[in-house]
Order: C-alpha cells, then sequence, then structure tokens
C-alpha cells in the first residue's frame, strides 16, 4: 500500500519531513503480512496495511492518517487507555476480544487477538504503538457451534428412559463424536440406562433402553 497521507489533513505533517524513525515504523508496517497499524502521537494518527483496511470496512480510506479517537469514537475507552499505557511503555495483549463491525455492508460480531508494542520516535521516549491484530472469527465460531451440537447431542444422551431395575453406566459416546465430527472430549459422558431380561433358560441379558 502506498502512503496515502495529505501533508494537509493529517496530523504527521508532510511525509517528507517525516523523522527517520517515523519512516522506518511505517515500512516495518505496510510489509508486514499480518494485519498490522502505526498508532502515532496522542490521538493515535492512524497508518495500516492492507490486511488492517479490510477491519476497517467501510470507514477505509477515511480513517487513513485520521486520529484513531475520530475514527472510533464509540471504542475510545479503549483505545485511549490502551494508547497511554504503552506510550508509557506498558506492552498490552488483549485475547478473544469481541467487536461488532461493519463488514461487507452488515455489522457483523467478529473476535481478534491484539497485540500493542511501545514504539520510539527518537531520544528515549515512546511516541507510538505498533498494533498486530490476528482475526480468530473462524475460530470463535466453530468453537460455538461445537459446544453447540455437544450441548444438543448431551440432552439426547440424556433423554433415554430408566427402569426400576435399572442400572448407571458411563461412557464417552465414541460414535456420536466420531459421526459428527467432534473431538471425543468435547462429548459429555452420558449413562445410558440397561436393564436385565430373563430368557427361557433363566439366564439375564442387558440391553440399553437408549441403544443408537
Amino acid at each position: 500500500m502506498r502512503v496515502p497521507v495529505s501533508p494537509h489533513s493529517s496530523a504527521l505533517g508532510p511525509v517528507g519531513e517525516w523523522p527517520q524513525s517515523l519512516r522506518t515504523l511505517v515500512e516495518l508496517v505496510l510489509i508486514n503480512p499480518a494485519p498490522s497499524a502505526l498508532l502515532w502521537g496522542e490521538t493515535g494518527t492512524l497508518i495500516y496495511n492492507d490486511g488492517y483496511a479490510t477491519i476497517c470496512g467501510g470507514k477505509h480510506p477515511q480513517v487513513f492518517g485520521g486520529s484513531v479517537r475520530d475514527a472510533r469514537t464509540d471504542a475510545w475507552d479503549f483505545n485511549g487507555k490502551m494508547l497511554a499505557n504503552c506510550r508509557a511503555g506498558h506492552p498490552q495483549v488483549f485475547q478473544n476480544a469481541h467487536f461488532v463491525l461493519e463488514r461487507d455492508g452488515l455489522m457483523r460480531d467478529s473476535w481478534f487477538d491484539l497485540y500493542y508494542a511501545p514504539v520510539g520516535g527518537g531520544g528515549g521516549a515512546y511516541e507510538g504503538v505498533m498494533a498486530t491484530v490476528v482475526e480468530i472469527t473462524d475460530r470463535v465460531l466453530a468453537e460455538q457451534a461445537n459446544a453447540a451440537r455437544a450441548t444438543e447431542l448431551a440432552a439426547k444422551l440424556n433423554s433415554g428412559t430408566r427402569t426400576r431395575s435399572g442400572h448407571a453406566l458411563k461412557s464417552p459416546n465414541r460414535r456420536l463424536a466420531g459421526d459428527h465430527g467432534l473431538p471425543e472430549q468435547s462429548v459429555p459422558e452420558f449413562t445410558p440406562a440397561i436393564f436385565a431380561v430373563a430368557d427361557r433358560r433363566g439366564a439375564n441379558r442387558f440391553e440399553l433402553t437408549n441403544a443408537l
């Protein structure tokens, strides 16, 4: 991505007047294969790469070169504290962070792991923050779907009948786990009811009342 910062609209000023430290940091952001951004100064002037642009959704490219405070007024409490902490020299990590973002014209639940590192502007001071964003939305949705399926299966298993002479057995339902593509440990143990039935020779045999 080329740096589309207007010399007159950005708090960073003309690109030709940027200090070398800022130039280097911007280059690192732009070539980073992961979604990343540089937040510079007290209000977090935003410079980001193509991966981060997809997260901005309909706000891109208007927010490029502007303040993160203006870009996300609804999240300034979070971003403002993060920015202040990082500029004081304290890295920040937020895992499984949930946001509702406008994407493809719709408001969508999205989850991310966020990593914020203080970066300097020379002279030992921290002038900004390097943000790396790892989207985990697909993983979270898959985990939620698996949990819902496991809960549904557990409810079905626990709906079996038990007789007065029943005995309790506990066992992980390997068959259901395999049939539904779930890891075995995600399927709760179930308690099938069994009862003894005397055959004509007087021997006992056991049957599962909720056998599959």
